[in-house]
Order: structure tokens, then C-alpha cells, then sequence
């Protein structure tokens, strides 16, 4: 007896599978779209580590780029390479040290790798259940047509 949920999709007509199906599906959408995401924000947190293990005392008073934007920079000079300012989420920012920041970046790092594995666990489980859902409904409505 397969079930979904705790719900015996056994004993659900052709329609209701039908639209449970489409439940599901949506569901899988919302998961994937939130494991994009979290890639993201790793991949920001990974560039973030790059430059961090770049900010060394043999780099003060070197020319650099500061990004206003994405796409836009200006020239300025790394006066002061053993400090950084991390933001720590909604809209706080913090002075560290280049080692905390590291420390920092390496936990936030682990915590979203925890989160993206979660995510790709049940978006795995819910095309499990999509699949059950799928063969239920193709077996009766392959039923129903030889009845």
C-alpha cells in the first residue's frame, strides 16, 4: 500500500492523484528554486574566502579595485589589510579580524553546505513520491480503461 504522507494513495481516484501529483510537483519547484538559492549565496561565500586568503600585510598599501556594484569599481589603496567589515545579515556590520572573517566565512560555509544537502535530500524524497503518485495513477487509469 503506497502512501504519501500518511495519505493512502491507494484509495484515491484518478483526479485526486492527478492533482496530488501536481501538488508535488510544485513542491519539488519551490525546493529546487531554493537550492539555487543557497548555491548562491555559497559561491558568494566562497569568493568572499578567495579574498580573505588574499588580505595579507605584505599587500598594505597596494592599488586595488573596490566594487560599488557588480559591475561597477573604483581605484583605491588597501590601507589597512588585517581588518575587514563582514556583514552579518540584515543590514548589521561587523569589524574582524582577517582571521575571524575566515573563521566566519568557513562556518556560514559548513551551515549553508548543511542546508543544500537537506534540500537535496527532500527534493530526492519528493520525486520518490511523485514517482509512486505517477505509477498509482497510470495503473488506474489504465484500469479504468479495461473496465
Amino acid at each position: 500500500m503506497a502512501q504519501k504522507g500518511g495519505i493512502d494513495i491507494q484509495s484515491l481516484s484518478p483526479e485526486q492523484l492527478s492533482q496530488l501529483a501536481k501538488q508535488v510537483e510544485q513542491e519539488i519547484e519551490y525546493m529546487l528554486q531554493n537550492y539555487r538559492a543557497v548555491q548562491s549565496v555559497i559561491s558568494s561565500y566562497s569568493e568572499a574566502r578567495e579574498v580573505l586568503d588574499e588580505l595579507t600585510p605584505a599587500n598594505k598599501g597596494k592599488e586595488i579595485f573596490l566594487p560599488l556594484t557588480s559591475s561597477l569599481y573604483v581605484p583605491g589603496t588597501l590601507s589597512n589589510p588585517e581588518k575587514v567589515i563582514v556583514d552579518v545579515g540584515t543590514g548589521y556590520y561587523m569589524e574582524k579580524t582577517v582571521s575571524s572573517a575566515q573563521d566566519y566565512t568557513e562556518r556560514k560555509l559548513a551551515n549553508l553546505k548543511k542546508t543544500s544537502e537537506d534540500i537535496e535530500g527532500s527534493v530526492e524524497s519528493k520525486r520518490n513520491s511523485l514517482a509512486q503518485i505517477t505509477m498509482v495513477l497510470g495503473a488506474k487509469i489504465k484500469a479504468r480503461r479495461n473496465a
